[in-house]
């Protein structure tokens, strides 16, 4: 399934827009980890009913199955980012420096600026804007966004569990062994 997104994701960046494949990377990742978690579930009541499952067996189980995807795809985020699209984290580095010098060269937003924060009244344009580029740098790494991406799937991953086990156990089963209510 990792290796599903991946690809989804290189070639739409490479087809269409760099930021188009981050986007339908991302949303493909939400729909796989869905996926995962729902068979999880479907396994789990397959071969139990589920009055001999407890809500929190279910709740451990969906998520196990969801944290092997995480782990996978955070592995598979960093290689991307590290070796496959490096020059995506490099544009974008790239982007905002220009955008930030454009902004630093104006002398209102400098004087601003400096208004803003006294601390700074010392630094020339060109220190500032390589404090701002080691920020940008930092924040842009393949380490960065490994991190960032793993944890908005950990929240996904509780979030979709949660819901996914509580359809399951209110509406899915009910229907499956009360046909008549």
């Amino acid at each position: 399934m990792g290796l599903v997104w991946l690809g989804s994701r290189i070639l739409v960046s490479k087809v269409v827009s760099p930021e188009t494949g981050f986007q339908v990377g991302a949303f493909a990742n939400l729909l796989i980890l869905l996926l995962v978690i729902y068979w999880a579930l479907r396994d789990t009541y397959g071969t139990q009913l589920p009055s001999e499952s407890h809500f929190l067996v279910d709740l451990k189980n969906t998520l196990r199955a969801g944290s092997k995807y995480m782990i996978l795809v955070s592995a598979l985020i960093f290689v991307n980012y590290a070796f496959l699209e490096a020059d995506f984290l490099a544009k974008k580095v790239a982007d905002q420096m220009q955008e930030s010098a454009d902004w630093l060269n104006e002398d209102a937003n400098y004087q601003q600026l400096l208004v803003e924060s006294p601390q700074l009244k010392d630094k020339s344009k060109e220190e500032l804007l390589q404090m701002k580029k080691e920020q940008v740098e930092m924040f842009n790494s393949a380490h960065t966004q490994t991190l960032f991406s793993l944890m908005a799937l950990m929240f996904m991953n509780v979030f979709y569990a949660f819901i996914m086990v509580l359809l399951f156990r209110k509406v899915l089963y009910r229907q499956k062994t009360h046909p008549l209510s």
